[in-house]
């Protein structure tokens, strides 16, 4: 999955601060519209979603800005880098929790994480799952794509 975005901006050399305010709770995300000439792959986390979805939050800290190479793909009230994308790579980072029943379409979200990001089938099953040991963010994405899901602390 993609990882917290603080802890992907973070390793790409941005500033993650306390905020002054712990966000705990439902928000509306609104998934920004790129331009026609940007990298296709920054819509792929949210295509064929609606604009505008309930999502849980729950963080203490927050992005300062945004990581160069990156763009912001989906924002809240309070948390203007709710979901990024990096540039040129399939790097994913997200501040709300999709695997949640209250991010009412977070499933949809993981799914095309999964199957049209990463590429996967739908064949596999927790026994083989089981065999995967948990990796860092940094060993999830190879010069050839993503490796492996990583969700919100879980991995």
């Amino acid at each position: 999955m993609p990882t917290r975005v603080q802890e992907t901006a973070n390793y790409f050399g941005a500033r993650v601060e306390a905020s002054n305010h712990r966000e705990y709770g439902e928000a509306i995300i609104k998934v920004l519209s790129q331009p026609a000439d940007a990298p296709s792959h920054l819509n792929k986390l949210f295509e064929g979603l609606p604009e505008e979805s309930p999502v849980w939050m729950s963080h203490s800290d927050r992005l300062h800005s945004l990581p160069e190479g990156f763009t912001t793909i989906a924002t809240t009230e309070s948390a203007p880098y709710a979901a990024i994308a990096h540039n040129d790579k399939p790097i994913y980072g997200i501040q709300f929790h999709p695997e949640v029943t209250h991010s009412l379409r977070g499933k949809d979200v993981l799914q095309r994480f999964v199957l049209n990001i990463c590429g996967c089938q739908r064949g596999w099953t927790m026994v083989r799952l089981s065999f995967c040991p948990p990796l860092s963010p940094l060993e999830l994405v190879t010069d050839s794509g993503p490796d492996h899901h990583y969700a919100g602390g879980v991995h």
